[in-house]
């Protein structure tokens, strides 16, 4: 897909403006700069993907501050929209897309403090609930079927 998406850049006279980085080290030590580092360089997160499983990279840009537009992000639209103030969901229209954009270009730029949503998919925070509901499917197996009894 990439050879395509150059095309199209190309095309569309953005190539200039767009760049194509392929996967990226967590940790920042290869060839492309970690994700943390690569988000700090951006004014806004778009995500315009119809369909995702849960949406890592829209939790990750609220927890570097950034303003998020999505049109599908189940960790998102499953919480109160209090949780993620700085995330709008874009109905995938062009034109909408292009009016939301326009209209962050215009907005302050200042990094927010990561909202309630990041809390909500913290890794000890669901690490603990993993280990209850083992907990409660240890307890709650019949007696022949425990694994530790």
């Amino acid at each position: 897909e990439a050879g395509a998406l150059r095309t199209l850049a190309l095309r569309l006279g953005a190539v200039d403006r767009v760049r194509f980085l392929g996967e990226c080290d967590e940790d920042g030590e290869g060839p492309v700069p970690g994700v943390p580092a690569l988000l700090s360089a951006l004014d806004v997160f778009v995500s315009t993907s119809r369909e995702e499983s849960f949406g890592l990279a829209a939790v990750e840009a609220l927890a570097a501050g950034l303003p998020v537009l999505h049109d599908a992000c189940p960790a998102i639209d499953d919480l109160p929209a209090a949780h993620a103030p700085e995330a709008t969901r874009i109905a995938g229209s062009p034109e909408e897309l292009t009016a939301r954009l326009r209209q962050r270009i215009q907005a302050p730029t200042d990094r927010r403090p990561p909202p309630r949503a990041v809390g909500h998919y913290d890794i000890r925070r669901s690490s603990e609930r993993l280990m209850d509901v083992y907990a409660y499917a240890l307890d709650t197996a019949p007696p022949n079927r425990r694994a530790f009894s």
